[in-house]
């Protein structure tokens, strides 16, 4: 026990005299460290001593060498300044040969910047030595150039702002081309309307004038000029239709002309490369055909001035200002619009004057002019957006114009129906269809096709006409053709009077009914004309029967003359004949025999020589009538002559009894042809 306490005390003190020895070198670092420390610090105040006196003894000079550096700089810019003014100096001799010779058209962009080195010169003298013989002869100069820049601006203008020509419009609206040919020629860009470079010269030229010019001539020049090009361009193409149109050969019918509003390529617009192409064709033309012409030409023009518009918006976006712009367009624009709606009208007076001669055909014409018109108006509304309010209006007032123009016409056309005269001199001999029936249902059709142009020609009295639907534009049609249908009805039976002949005048109504009824059914008027009076339809099927009617009450004659079934005389005693054998008749039966053979041989050929002259163009109605009058005559023709061909009434019956059955049937079937 006491061995072990002695051990552990040992190592104790061993280990004690260890931490002892350890702090001892501990305590002499710590001397030594503070002992480096005092020393560090000395030579770091000596050090700092150092760099405060090298800072005192270099900031001198540091600030010396900086009022060096900016003496430089000021030596420098001034040899620059000196540098360009000596150039001022020298600017009018350097740039004369280019401002005073023809540099302008060979590089414009060289004379341009020896304009900018003149201007330069001018503000330096102008501050600094104004009355100075330089700024004279610089400032000289500059008048000179400036001029110089105006008239070739004003002389490039000119000289790319020539008229097209109608057949380069043409091409440009596609009118030349030929689906069924496959031929289609390439629009028109604006590289062909006004080359590039020409294009990019203007531009440089007008920002020149702008920024160096106190006055807006040059755009006011600009706008002329282009609104000149304009106008021609499209006054050479209506001065052109209208020169051909008295020439083309070609003709066209009414619906050809509506036809062009519904496609602006469609094949029978060829018409205006065909009339410019070859107006050297002299041909007589009818009026009508001249006024076709016309009319789609006027429709060309439209269209032309709608792309042309397009092109000169295009150019004058890249060269005039945006400030000035709408000025400019107003003025370039005007004199073509005035031109169309001139034209417009024009023809509107046309249509007017035909219509009071009661010539309608022409108003036809106007029906694709207004749908046309109608069809661009909002594009051309967007075009003349921000204009003057009566450039704005001139298309709506041009198409009321047209519309009061063709609800006079239309008016017109009623009256004249029924002011149409019914002298015996005015009527067809045969008893055919009326010229005047024909001309009516032509003009309803052509009336079906522009229900919605029509009908708001008809509305344009109504002051919110413009706000009109197509039901209810389609309804006012209807009403009026109703109207025309009525008056056409009330006339021809007018005219029927002026016929001796009462069958005659019942074929004269059957074939007008007929014709009017077939239209109506063949053109779809019906479903139109129903949509106001559902009964038209079968009034005109009523009509024809009753006139069918009366035309067979012509054979009534000669249906009582052989009728079986008559009362006494002989047609009592005949029924009391047998199959076999001949019995005796007395004289006075004999002679009522013959008389009515005789009296039938010759109404029936009095008849059958008169109707042979009735016309009945209707192949259809003629076959049927035929087919009703051998059904009404042979029959009872046939009974009446087997009835008697075997009674003693005569020894020579070949004389009375001359027709056989076929022979009848045969002499029916030749009726309604003046031929035979």
């Amino acid at each position: 026990m006491m061995e072990d306490i002695s051990t552990k005390k040992d190592y104790l003190e061993r280990k004690l005299g260890r931490e002892v020895t350890n702090l001892e070198r501990l305590k002499a670092s710590l001397d030594s460290s503070s002992t480096q420390t005092v020393s560090m610090l000395k030579v770091l105040d000596k050090f700092q001593e150092r760099l405060q006196k090298l800072e005192n003894t270099i900031q001198p000079v540091y600030k010396q060498t900086r009022n060096y550096q900016l003496r430089q700089d000021n030596i420098e810019r001034t040899l620059t300044s000196i540098d360009n003014v000596i150039g001022f100096y020298h600017v009018a001799r350097d740039t004369k040969h280019i401002i005073c010779g023809d540099h302008i058209s060979k590089d414009l962009r060289e004379y341009m910047g020896a304009m900018v080195q003149i201007k330069n010169a001018i503000d330096y003298f102008s501050h600094h030595h104004r009355g100075s013989p330089e700024y004279s002869e610089v400032n000289t100069l500059y008048q000179t150039g400036k001029k110089a820049i105006e008239r070739e601006f004003q002389l490039l203008l000119k000289q790319h702002s020539k008229p097209l020509l109608p057949v380069t419009i043409a091409d440009m609206l596609g009118v030349n081309d030929d689906p069924d040919l496959g031929v289609q020629q390439p629009p028109l860009t604006s590289e062909q309307y006004m080359p590039q470079s020409i294009r990019e010269q203007l531009e440089e030229i007008s920002k020149w004038l702008f920024s160096n010019l106190s006055t807006t001539d040059f755009m006011t020049a600009y706008a002329e000029t282009r609104s000149a090009a304009l106008t021609k361009s499209l006054q050479g193409l209506i001065d052109q239709q209208k020169s051909s149109s008295g020439e083309s050969i070609v003709s066209a019918s009414p619906s050809t002309i509506t036809a062009i509003t519904r496609t602006k390529k469609n094949k029978g617009r060829n018409l205006l490369k065909k009339t410019l192409l070859r107006g050297s064709e002299a041909s007589a033309k009818k009026e009508e055909e001249v006024f076709v012409i016309e009319t789609e030409g006027y429709i060309n023009c439209v269209s032309a001035l709608l792309k042309l518009i397009e092109f000169e918006m295009e150019l004058m976006n890249a060269i005039i200002p945006f400030k000035h712009r709408r000025k400019v367009y107003e003025i370039m624009i005007q004199p073509s619009l005035e031109l169309i709606v001139l034209e417009g009208e024009k023809l509107g007076e046309s249509a007017q004057k035909s219509a009071s001669h009661y010539n309608f055909k022409e108003v036809h014409m106007l029906f694709p002019v207004v749908k046309h018109l109608r069809t661009v108006k909002p594009e051309f509304d967007v075009k003349l957006e921000g204009c003057q309010p009566i450039n704005r209006s001139r298309f709506a007032a041009l198409i009321t114009n047209l519309d009061n123009t063709g609800n006079s016409i239309l008016s017109l056309f009623i009256e004249s129906i029924k002011n149409d005269p019914d002298k015996s001199s005015n009527m067809p001999l045969d008893g055919t269809v009326h010229e005047l029936t024909r001309n009516t249902m032509s003009f309803m059709t052509i009336l079906k096709e522009n229900a919605e142009v029509a009908g708001a020609m008809l509305l344009v009295q109504d002051p919110m006409y413009r706000e009109q639907n197509l039901d209810h534009l389609t309804i006012k049609v209807a009403d009026y053709m109703t109207k025309v249908l009525s008056a056409l009805g009330i006339n021809l039976k007018n005219k029927s009077s002026t016929y001796h002949d009462p069958y005659l005048s019942a074929i004269f109504m059957l074939n007008n009914y007929n014709y009017m009824q077939k239209t109506l059914q063949s053109q779809d008027l019906l479903p139109l004309i129903h949509k106001y009076d559902p009964q038209v339809g079968q009034y005109y099927s009523t009509q024809s029967m009753e006139q069918k009617k009366k035309y067979h009450s012509s054979f009534r004659y000669l249906l009582d003359i052989i009728a079986t079934d008559t009362a006494g005389g002989v047609t009592k005693h005949s029924s009391q004949q047998r199959n076999t054998g001949v019995e005796k008749i007395s004289d006075k039966e004999r002679q009522s025999i013959k008389d009515r053979f005789v009296d039938f041989n010759k109404g029936f050929e009095d008849l059958c020589r008169v109707q042979k002259a009735y016309a009945i163009p209707d192949s259809s109605l003629r076959d049927l009538l035929k087919k009703e009058n051998r059904e009404r005559v042979v029959p009872q023709y046939t009974a009446f002559k087997n009835k008697y061909s075997k009674t003693n009434f005569t020894k020579n019956p070949d004389k009375y009894i001359k027709y056989t059955e076929g022979d009848v049937a045969d002499m029916l079937d030749k009726v309604f042809d003046s031929t035979f």
